[in-house]
């Protein structure tokens, strides 16, 4: 079955047609045409030939879907035909985009796909545990949401739509977990950053880390103003959210072992956890070993 796709979005026929082609369509990218092609917005059509099958039809509806198109039959095309036309809002850049996700990979996906080449613009990135998947929106049309979740369902994920935002509001709001991610142990989800006033300690505690299981991150040297105040402790942005509660009592755990053996008065330096160290998707340890000598 042929399929030849049209639409104002440049990107959109040869990311669509990726996929078809994988499930038995042959497919051809056409320019609109300004005599003969569908362009009002929110009325694309997918026109067929006299043979093309209705279970082909119901077929094509369930790859494009969310996207929606009116099928209309058309007598002028070769029996086995469908022409396919896609016609979104132009100027994609009035809606401003931000983008929450948990990992670097599907970050760069998600902007070299909605922003580079839908045209969204880029407002605020972010690297962070998410929730739930989620789209939050105030003025952007059903075309552009459908375009997105079309995008992201080829990736096997689903959002769940919200108006957040006033219908005046042109903010659109991306918030996504990566599948691939959550098929990974938690602990190997986030770095753990040392901040410490002797670095030969740090170093140590970071390989009884990594021969846990966590992954670490950068060690460094705290500044000598927060030196006075920090405590021996750890935090994250997710610990309010009540995730990876295990290796939460695992750090712990080793924390306050680690700092019992180098001498620490438990009594005086208890380890607690703090609101005020965190870096993104990242935990962070404080440990000033020598000032709580």
């Amino acid at each position: 079955m042929k399929v030849i796709i049209t639409s104002n979005i440049p990107v959109l026929p040869i990311t669509l047609g990726v996929d078809l082609e994988k499930n038995g369509f042959t497919v051809q990218h056409a320019l609109p045409d300004n005599n003969k092609e569908q362009k009002t917005v929110g009325s694309s059509v997918a026109r067929y030939g006299s043979g093309v099958p209705q279970e082909e039809l119901k077929r094509l509806e369930i790859l494009l879907s969310p996207l929606t198109v009116a099928p209309l039959s058309d007598p002028n095309l070769a029996k086995d035909e469908i022409r396919l036309s896609l016609f979104l809002p132009e100027n994609l850049d009035r809606w401003e985009l931000t983008i929450k996700t948990d990992t670097d990979k599907l970050m760069t996906q998600l902007k070299e796909t909605c922003i580079d080449s839908f045209g969204l613009k880029e407002d605020e990135t972010e690297l962070a545990v998410v929730e739930r998947n989620e789209l939050l929106y105030g003025s952007a049309p059903k075309e552009v949401r459908q375009l997105l979740r079309w995008f992201l369902k080829a990736k096997g994920i689903s959002v769940v739509e919200n108006q957040k935002f006033s219908d005046t509001d042109d903010d659109i709001y991306l918030h996504i977990r990566d599948p691939e991610a959550d098929k990974l142990p938690a602990r190997e989800r986030f770095r753990v950053h040392i901040a410490t006033d002797d670095f030969d300690l740090a170093k140590e505690f970071g390989h009884k880390l990594v021969a846990q299981g966590f992954r670490l991150g950068e060690i460094g040297a705290f500044d000598k103003d927060d030196l006075e105040k920090a405590p021996i402790g750890f935090g994250a942005d997710w610990f309010d959210k009540g995730l990876f509660q295990s290796e939460v009592q695992e750090l712990r755990s080793l924390l306050t072992t680690f700092s019992v053996e180098k001498g620490v008065d438990q009594n005086r330096y208890p380890v607690t956890v703090s609101d005020d160290l965190s870096a993104g998707l990242d935990a962070v340890i404080s440990l000033p070993i020598h000032a709580c000598l």
